[in-house]
Formats: C-alpha cells, sequence, structure tokens
C-alpha cells in the first residue's frame, strides 16, 4: 500500500468525532455557504468539477469511457441530487468522498437492475468507505448496507468505485 494512504488512513482514524468534519471538508462548508455570492460561485463550480471529474472516472475504470449522453445525464441528476443533499452531509466520511458518491451512485442506478434496498447502501456507501479506510469493521457498523453489497454486484462495483477514489484523492 502507498505511503501516503497509510498516513491517511492514520490521519482519519484520529480524527475525534466532535472533530468532524475535517478541516478540508468544513472548508467545502464554509466556501459553499459563503456570504460572498462570488466565492460561492466558485466553490459549487469546483464541486461540479469534482462531479464531472468522478463519473468520467467512472465510466474510464468500467471501460466505457466515451459514453456521453450517459454520462452528462449522470452528472446532471448527481449535482441535481448533491445539491438538494448538502443540508444532510454529517461529517461521516470526508466531504468529498461524501460529494464522489452521488455520480458513482447515479451510474450504477443507470448500470444496472435495481432493487428496492439499492438506494440505502447507495446512499451509505460514503460512510462504508471510511470507515474501511480507518480499519474499522464497517460490515459490523453498517450490517444492512454489508449485506447487501455481498449480494449486489452493482452496488458492490459502486463501493469499489468510491474506494478507489477515496485511496486516490487522500
Amino acid at each position: 500500500m502507498a505511503d501516503g494512504v497509510v498516513r491517511r488512513r492514520h490521519a482519519l482514524a484520529s480524527v475525534e468525532p466532535q472533530e468532524a468534519p475535517d478541516p478540508d471538508s468544513r472548508a467545502w462548508l464554509a466556501a459553499l455557504h459563503a456570504d460572498d455570492p462570488a466565492e460561492r460561485r466558485r466553490s459549487e463550480a469546483r464541486l461540479q468539477r469534482l462531479v464531472i471529474r468522478v463519473a468520467r472516472r467512472e465510466l474510464k475504470r468500467r471501460g466505457d469511457p466515451d459514453a456521453t449522453e450517459v454520462a452528462e445525464e449522470a452528472v446532471e441528476q448527481a449535482g441535481e441530487r448533491l445539491r438538494e443533499s448538502l443540508g444532510d452531509y454529517s461529517g461521516a466520511s470526508r466531504f468529498s468522498v461524501w460529494a464522489a458518491r452521488f455520480p458513482i451512485a447515479e451510474l450504477a442506478r443507470r448500470g444496472s437492475a435495481r432493487r428496492p434496498d439499492c438506494e440505502e447502501c447507495l446512499d451509505r456507501l460514503d460512510e462504508h468507505v471510511e470507515l474501511e479506510l480507518v480499519g474499522a469493521d464497517p460490515d459490523g457498523a453498517l450490517p444492512l448496507v454489508a449485506r447487501h453489497l455481498h449480494s449486489c454486484s452493482a452496488c458492490a462495483e459502486a463501493r469499489a468505485a468510491l474506494l478507489d477514489f477515496a485511496l486516490r484523492s487522500g
């Protein structure tokens, strides 16, 4: 495992719950809720670029980098869901990982025959991945998500993609 990833895991493990979200996440939130409209627009544009980058990376990882129409629709829907959910961010994962969950989940929704329990699983992937990164027991902490991941290949693929993003961005 890369030395930087080990350091990141250690850094995440040392964050106390009262310190959550982490400093980078707090900076994202401050910029997105800034009083200055220009700063807010810049941070919203940065967030949109993150969503686009994650969607492109996921399509490339899946071996379909030219799926332009699917990517555009997924990015649009993911961005809309993300903006609607900003107030729901709890700090249980890094903001960037939480935000990356949206385009990955949207592509998973479009690429598989979903079961009714996929939605809850996709909504909690960021927490599962962060627990995994800090060496905690994500299956013990989120047993319903774990059970679903073991039985649904589409959601398991989405988890792998989000874990890959977290490891590469961390």
